[in-house]
């Protein structure tokens, strides 16, 4: 039986961990705060910013994951999530797993500086201005030092259920339409957990892959299609437009060609199915 432990499993983690499950892997997943409901899945408490407390597990694996993330937009935070707790997760795991197969480490398209609304793809310069791509390339960088086999995987901004907040706004009418193209980069849940789950097990892989569906979007044009989908109007006036920056445009194509096909390949396809299930709950 294949073992696979999972570090930060919160919710992209957590629904990998399911997947892993159904497919009949052993699977380790460790979190701050365990959740108390009975689960298939077998949870261990520790803090990962601190060593003591990983040092009484067990990662004894053939594949790991890493997909912790900031508790809150700090330095600090993300400092403890992406640095701090990587290196001592990567440590434990040269202890309890010298053969360990992959380690894949979820990282972000943050990583990227541009902002110009140009195209960029894995080999474009990470020159991150904010200390949240900061930090999160000084993960990558542990990883590709470590000596470990490892993948990261450039998330762009993951969404799916129970992460209703764009929904809300837009109902609410609290949304602001730039009058300049601002580009955004997505991916559901369900895209983040199986493509990690096709990495883990792809032959001859590179080392970073951009995690987003095929459809980098105008951010207006998001919101005028959620706007017409849940039946809300609202007004392009002159007084609404902000300049706002441009954006950059993720390439996913070293993920196609890889062999991952996107159960949900543009916003539409995964806000329908989120739009019709939040709007029941209302």
């Amino acid at each position: 039986m294949t073992k696979v432990v999972i570090g930060g499993c919160g919710y992209v983690g957590t629904r990998l961990a399911e997947l892993l499950i159904d497919k009949g892997d052993e699977v380790l997943a460790i979190r701050r705060r365990p959740p108390a409901e009975t689960s298939p899945i077998r949870w261990a408490s520790a803090d990962l910013a601190d060593p003591d407390s990983l040092s009484s597990l067990d990662l004894e694996c053939d594949f790991a994951v890493y997909c912790a993330a900031a508790d809150e937009p700090t330095e600090g935070s993300y400092t403890r999530a992406y640095v701090q707790g990587l290196n001592h997760f990567l440590e434990r795991l040269k202890e309890c797993s010298p053969q360990i197969r992959r380690v894949v480490f979820t990282s972000s398209t943050g990583v990227y500086g541009q902002d110009d609304g140009s195209w960029v793809s894995e080999e474009s310069p990470t020159k991150p201005v904010r200390f949240t791509g900061q930090k999160v390339l000084e993960g990558e960088k542990l990883l590709m030092e470590s000596g470990l086999p490892g993948i990261v995987v450039r998330f762009g901004g993951i969404y799916g259920p129970g992460r209703d907040r764009l929904l809300r706004m837009i109902s609410e009418g609290r949304v602001q339409l730039t009058d300049t193209p601002s580009f955004t980069n997505r991916i559901h849940r369900e895209d983040c957990a199986r493509s990690i789950l096709h990495l883990l097990h792809i032959e001859n892989p590179q080392f970073a892959y951009n995690g987003v569906d095929n459809d980098p979007s105008d951010r207006n044009e998001v919101y005028s299609w959620l706007a017409e989908q849940m039946g809300v109007h609202f007004e392009k006036e002159e007084d609404q437009l902000g300049s706002g920056p441009s954006g950059k445009r993720v390439r996913n194509d070293r993920l196609v060609e890889s062999g991952y096909r996107c159960v949900y390949p543009t916003f539409r396809e995964g806000y329908a199915e989120f739009i019709k299930e939040w709007s029941e709950k209302k």
